[in-house]
């Protein structure tokens, strides 16, 4: 991200701030503007049907649930349900710091399995004569970190370790390839697979609370998952929205108290 790109982010972030009357700029401020740069605006205006989001939540759901339970997994920073640009929801993973500049082949494998996610969900929710084409960005990012996996990154035990350019192969060995890539997608896919159908409750209560709340940060993915109470997440907003009018009112005493002092 350049330093343009922060720019504008932080200018859309002041005016949606400044259009809620906001005396500051804050995180949901900033996620948003970040949001609408990485994916486009929200679509407000579309009136979505029951069964989209139905089947929204479900999807985002599923890569939620693998990205939660798989421990190689970047951490979840939140999912939603919310419409930008092509994308009927999205579940954002954030990296960890060692893991910005480099990945072990565990990290990808599990980038994998999580975008296998998706699509598993729609399966089981709808049957594989009715999933919809919302899965084609997953399978398009898993397919190529497997051909990264193999042909850049050298960890493919069968091919080894050397880089092949699909470019300038011979037809056997292009073959190889492919068989290969194809063995490491039908894996993820299976291991996708068997985490939802073994964790179906804790699915059904991630896709429910979506539908509820339509966004769901890790906190509250994780307060939930813990719990098994959907109500947890409404108890924990709550209490998080009293901390901040406490903290509020401390703060204007500590101004009023500090007041005189400074005319002075």
């Amino acid at each position: 991200m350049t330093g343009a790109d922060i720019s504008n982010i932080v200018n859309q972030a002041a005016l949606r701030a400044a259009k809620l009357n906001k005396q500051r700029v804050d995180q949901d401020d900033l996620e948003y503007a970040l949001d609408k740069a990485k994916m486009g605006p929200e679509l407000k205006s579309r009136i979505r049907s029951e069964s989209e989001l139905r089947n929204t939540a479900h999807h985002e759901a599923g890569h939620a649930l693998v990205a939660y339970y798989t421990p190689a997994a970047h951490t979840i920073y939140k999912a939603t349900i919310r419409q930008r640009g092509p994308a009927l929801g999205h579940v954002s993973l954030i990296p960890e710091k060692e893991s910005e500049q480099s990945l072990s082949k565990a990290q990808i494998i599990s980038m994998m399995d999580v975008s296998m996610g998706g699509r598993v969900a729609e399966e089981l929710l709808l049957g594989k004569e009715h999933v919809s084409t919302g899965a084609s960005s997953d399978i398009n990012n898993a397919t190529e970190s497997a051909y990264k996996l193999v042909c850049m990154y050298g960890m493919s035990e069968k091919l080894g370790l050397m880089t092949y350019d699909m470019q300038h192969l011979s037809q056997e060995t292009k073959r190889a390839v492919e068989i290969e890539v194809k063995k490491l997608l039908e894996k993820s896919y299976e291991k996708a697979k068997e985490m939802i159908v073994s964790k179906s409750y804790e699915h059904k209560l991630l896709a429910e609370a979506l539908l509820r709340y339509e966004t769901l940060t890790m906190d509250e993915i994780k307060i939930l998952l813990d719990s098994k109470d959907i109500n947890s997440i409404e108890n924990m907003r709550l209490h998080t929205q009293q901390q901040k009018i406490l903290q509020k009112s401390e703060l204007e005493k500590l101004k009023d108290a500090l007041a005189p002092g400074l005319l002075c």
